[in-house]
């Protein structure tokens, strides 16, 4: 018999933002095959590129500051 065991618990690495009432997010950083990933300056910048920006687009989001 055969009882597979994790060597590391599960984790998330998540971002979420809000102002005002609203919540934007989450954002999980994961890698392609969907695992938690450390975030670094590059995966910080590309959720906002990629993420926020999109989501902000046409709001009246004047006074947001990420990573506030």
């Amino acid at each position: 018999m055969i009882n597979e065991k994790p060597l590391h618990a599960q984790r998330a690495t998540v971002w979420r933002g809000f102002w005002a009432g609203r919540v934007i997010g989450p954002y999980f950083f994961e890698n392609e095959a969907r695992n938690a990933v450390t975030v670094n300056g590059v995966r910080y910048c590309n959720m906002i590129m990629e993420f926020l920006w999109p989501l902000l687009d046409g709001m009246d989001a004047e006074d947001v500051v990420p990573g506030g």
